[in-house]
């Protein structure tokens, strides 16, 4: 019988930090120290957390790619907090702090669901590598 459920063989560390503005980010990281192929950057819809990854995160494991889930404020592990808007450019700002802080996100793709899909696309623009 094949198992609907996630391989238990999964290792993800909780990685919590502060951005710039005291704002703390936690996310479910499954190889804090890089990987030589890759990292996927998943972003939830809302409401959801880093779980709605569940089914990807064995795939990308199996195949040595970093997976590294995104818990936005207010939802999963990321406490939320009454100053906060919860606007796409707050949600942008939070997702780009968060690759900059997290590190060795070398060959990095954004992957996303319904309400992330827009702050996927703002923050790959962001972060776009242009050609000359």
């Amino acid at each position: 019988m094949i198992s609907k459920e996630p391989s238990a063989f999964i290792r993800c560390e909780k990685l919590q930090f502060d951005t710039s503005d005291g704002q703390s980010i936690v996310v479910e990281d499954t190889m804090p120290s890089g990987s030589h192929i890759g990292a996927v950057l998943a972003i939830h819809g809302s409401p959801g957390s880093h779980k709605d990854f569940k089914y990807v995160m064995p795939l990308l494991q199996a195949k040595g790619i970093r997976f590294v889930g995104v818990n936005m404020p207010g939802y999963g592990l990321t406490p939320g907090d009454p100053a906060l808007r919860y606007d796409n450019t707050e949600r942008n700002n939070f997702v780009h702090e968060l690759i900059a802080r997290i590190g060795n996100l070398k060959r990095l793709v954004v992957l996303s669901h319904s309400r992330g899909s827009e702050n996927a696309i703002g923050v790959a623009v962001r972060n776009m590598v242009r050609e000359r």
